[in-house]
């Protein structure tokens, strides 16, 4: 079994999850997140270079794709893409599931906290002498 064959159920779930999120109206996400994908790999890229070049670890030569970005396999940036599409789709705020509910419509984080003080104002108001 290849690292590719190993990696693609993880990376699905973390798909999944990432496009759920996306859905939910999260502002912003796909560019943050594919900035930090592009950090990531260039990082793993260079330091993962560095320390297979160091003689730290390696790679066998009989589980991978053929494809190598100087001495690492392109399976190698697997875990960084998953890292990168998992991490916001659990840890960001909102309800990756609020999609699929019946009757409410999606509505930007600014106009709920508006609607939300102007009802809190207008409550007020009505307190008053």
């Amino acid at each position: 079994m290849t690292y590719v064959f190993m990696s693609i159920p993880f990376l699905a779930v973390a798909m999944i999850l990432f496009l759920l999120k996306l859905r939910s109206g999260t502002p912003k996400l796909l560019l943050i997140t594919v900035m930090s994908a592009l950090i990531l790999c260039t990082l793993t890229i260079i330091f993962d270079n560095l320390m297979v070049w160091a003689d730290f670890f390696g790679y066998g030569d009989t589980q991978h794709l053929g494809i190598w970005l100087g001495l690492i396999p392109l399976e190698d940036l697997f875990y960084p893409l998953f890292a990168v599409l998992l991490i916001p789709s659990i840890w960001l705020p909102g309800n990756i599931f609020s999609s699929f509910k019946s009757g409410t419509s999606r509505s930007s984080p600014n106009m709920t906290a508006q609607s939300t003080t102007n009802a809190t104002t207008a409550h007020s108001e009505q307190e008053k002498p």
